[in-house]
């Protein structure tokens, strides 16, 4: 089953956030893995309003089991009020969900 966690985000900046798998405190080495992420204000939604994959937004560092998320300025800039996301991580044809929850943006006040 997969973590919950939300995340606040300040509209218009530049947002990292680095996520380390674990299992028994020691990091998961994620060598085979991909791990991909959608924005959706609407969980039923037909179309993401932002998705990340590999080198889109996502980096995976395989032997410190770590996940990279970053979102650019001008990609902030594009999202206001609150989405629901979640990440898989993906192994061949075996795809799992490891964190899932919403992201509430701040709006920007400075342009």
């Amino acid at each position: 089953m997969a973590g919950n966690h939300d995340f606040n985000i300040d509209q218009g900046t530049t947002w990292n956030r680095i996520i380390t798998i674990t299992q028994n405190d020691a990091p998961v080495n994620l060598t085979s893995f991909t791990a991909r992420m959608q924005l959706r204000r609407v969980k039923s939604q037909t179309t993401a309003d932002l998705s990340l994959s590999i080198g889109e937004g996502i980096t995976i560092t395989p032997q410190t089991g770590e996940i990279q998320i970053s979102l650019t300025a001008e990609q902030t800039a594009q999202l206001s009020d609150a989405y629901f996301y979640d990440l898989e991580l993906v192994s061949g044809s075996v795809v799992g969900r490891y964190l899932q929850g919403k992201i509430i943006i701040s709006p920007e006040v400075t342009r």
